[in-house]
Parts: C-alpha cells; sequence; structure tokens
C-alpha cells in the first residue's frame, strides 16, 4: 500500500470515527429528554446495542467494510430523521407527549442507536483491512484520539 493511500485512509476513518463517536454518545446523552418512558427507551437503546454489537462482525464478514459502513449509517439516519420529524410533528415540552410516544419513538431510537453502535465497532473491526500493520496501532490511535476529542462537544 502506498502512503498517499494510507493518508487518504486515515482521513476517511477519522471522519468515520467522529461521526459514530459523537452521535454514538450524543443519543446516551439526550436518551432522558427524548419523550416517552425514560426506562422503556434506555431499556430499547441498550437491548439495540447489544444486538449491534453481536451482529457488527457479521455484518462486516458478509458486506466488507465499505458497504456495511454505508448500510448502518444510512440506518442510523433513517432513525435520526424519524426521530427530528416526531420532534417536529409533536411538542416535546407537552405532558401528553409519553401518550403520544408510544412504540413509535423507541422504535426510532432502536434504528438510530442500532446503526450508529454498529458503526462504531466497525470502526474498531475495519482498521485491520485499511492499514498495514506497521501503520495500523497509529492510525487507530490518531483516529480514536481526534474522535474522542471532537466528542466533548457532545453534550
Amino acid at each position: 500500500m502506498r502512503i498517499p493511500e494510507i493518508r487518504l485512509n486515515v482521513i476517511i476513518m477519522t471522519f468515520s470515527w467522529l461521526a459514530s463517536s459523537f452521535n454514538y454518545y450524543m443519543v446516551g446523552f439526550l436518551l432522558k429528554y427524548f419523550p416517552g418512558n425514560m426506562y422503556v427507551n434506555g431499556s430499547v437503546s441498550a437491548i439495540s446495542e447489544i444486538i449491534a454489537a453481536g451482529l457488527a462482525g457479521v455484518i462486516y464478514e458478509k458486506m466488507g467494510c465499505k458497504k456495511a459502513f454505508v448500510c448502518m449509517y444510512a440506518l442510523s439516519t433513517i432513525g435520526g430523521i424519524g426521530i427530528v420529524i416526531f420532534e417536529m410533528s409533536v411538542n416535546f415540552y407537552q405532558s401528553n407527549v409519553e401518550l403520544q410516544a408510544g412504540w413509535l419513538f423507541p422504535t426510532l431510537v432502536l434504528f438510530a442507536k442500532f446503526g450508529i453502535s454498529s458503526a462504531f465497532t466497525l470502526n474498531y473491526l475495519c482498521n485491520v483491512d485499511l492499514f498495514p500493520v506497521l501503520f495500523a496501532s497509529t492510525a487507530y490511535g490518531f483516529c480514536n484520539f481526534f474522535a474522542r476529542f471532537c466528542t466533548i462537544f457532545a453534550p
């Protein structure tokens, strides 16, 4: 692998780490403010995260890095857009939002959290494929450091 390809892969993986880390922790921070029962939303988020971590390896084996990232980011985007549309159609600060949330909002949280948790796990798995052994640990450390630094601004 040539040096320009390695640099391009570092840039791409840095943005992938940044997007997945920022959104992963942002959903966790904002979960208590989402409408509906906080415990149901938290349980759905935790269950989807467990399933996502378990299936990320299978998804990676079947699809490869690029297709897996595209599918998982698309899934989390669908969930995120659904959350935004739900927020715009319902006044979040009403007292009866819990009744309106029902099963729809936990389902949207499930999609968003599943997609972003899988993408977060795929960052660890795809690092081995994208970088030669000589640069893998340096690239991993750089991407992780930059993403965690930017994640400070998630709350």
